[in-house]
Formats: C-alpha cells, structure tokens, sequence
C-alpha cells in the first residue's frame, strides 16, 4: 500500500488544563490585593510503553504560574504536580492594576522541563477606583429608608 500503514502514538504528556478565577466579586478595586484561584491538569509524565514492554520512570512535573496584566508581572510561582496525580490547585496573590476601566490578565503555565507544553488563559476583569465604588454604594443606598 501506498505510504504504508498508519498508527496513532499516544502521547505520555498532554497539553495542560488551565483554568483560574479571581477570588472576589466584580468589580475589583484599584491597588488592592486579591487572590486568584488556580487549577492546572496534566497528563502524566512517563507510562507504560506497550511496543517495547517498558514502563517508564514518572516523575515530578514541575510549572512556572505567571500572573500578568499588559506585559507587568503580578505574580510568580513555582509548582510541582506530584507524580502519581495529574491536577493542582494553588492560589496566586497580585495586587488588581492601578488603572480603572475594563482589562484583562495574563495567566501563564510555563513547563520546567518540557517543551511546547505551555498552557495561557486570559482573565477578563472590571477595575474602578475605590472613590468610584464608594459613590456608586452611596447613590444605591440613598433611596432606602432608614432604621
């Protein structure tokens, strides 16, 4: 046959699942910390190599979680996903920009030892100044009667 048989490889590695939400309601306020949720899947690394009888040493998968809002860096961490698990939740901590108005930020899964195993999300985010909010709660609450 032209070409020759063809055959389907599994791959030990699958591209990482990476998710993350911001700890809070919209919308945030300027210059205040906050706290982003993180969770991160991953295939296994190493296996079970069925052509050769093999079985392949698994071993740590360690990430590089990276937190940035128009090029600036807000948050760094490193962590591994221990070798006989496939996901990890973590939190990052960043301080919300210090620009009012409608943005988004940068979440980042850099693999350690692997390459093309990188993983992006991006987080659509609201941000006002608390003098803002603070108007904004006080027209709310004005027409309400008082106790």
């Amino acid at each position: 046959a032209a070409g020759g048989p063809t055959s389907k490889k599994k791959k030990d590695q699958s591209f990482p699942r990476l998710d993350g939400a911001v700890d809070a309601e919209a919308p945030l306020v300027c210059d205040r910390d906050y706290a982003i949720r993180v969770s991160l899947g991953v295939g296994l690394v190493g296996g079970h190599d069925r052509r050769r009888g093999l079985q392949h040493h698994r071993k740590l998968a360690s990430w590089w979680l990276v937190l940035a809002e128009r090029g600036e860096l807000l948050a760094l961490k490193r962590v591994v996903v221990p070798a006989r698990s496939s996901h990890l939740e973590t939190t990052l901590l960043f301080a919300a920009p210090e620009h009012s108005g409608p943005t988004s930020l940068d979440l980042f899964a850099l693999a350690d030892d692997l390459r093309g195993f990188d993983a992006h999300r991006e987080i659509p985010l609201d941000v006002v100044k608390a003098t803002t909010l603070t108007k904004a709660r006080r027209t709310t609450t004005a027409g309400r009667p008082s106790n």
